[in-house]
């Protein structure tokens, strides 16, 4: 320690709403947006439903995994 100083990396942590905006800004997410709009307008709604939930579990364990 004496030679070299703490053996430590300080990494700043965002907040939970920065990364929420930076996963739902996310090319993948905003190519689901359109498609969901394709999908409701065609009358899919429980296809448009399932997409949803499933964009909302990925973007909430991205989150969750970031935040570790």
């Amino acid at each position: 320690r004496i030679v070299y100083g703490k053996n430590e990396i300080i990494v700043p942590v965002q907040s939970i709403m920065v990364l929420l905006l930076l996963e739902v800004f996310n090319p993948f997410y905003m190519f689901q947006v359109f498609t969901l709009c394709v999908w409701f307008a065609d009358h899919y709604y429980y296809y448009t439903a399932a997409i949803i939930l499933m964009s909302l579990f990925g973007i909430s364990s991205s989150i969750l995994q970031t935040r570790r």
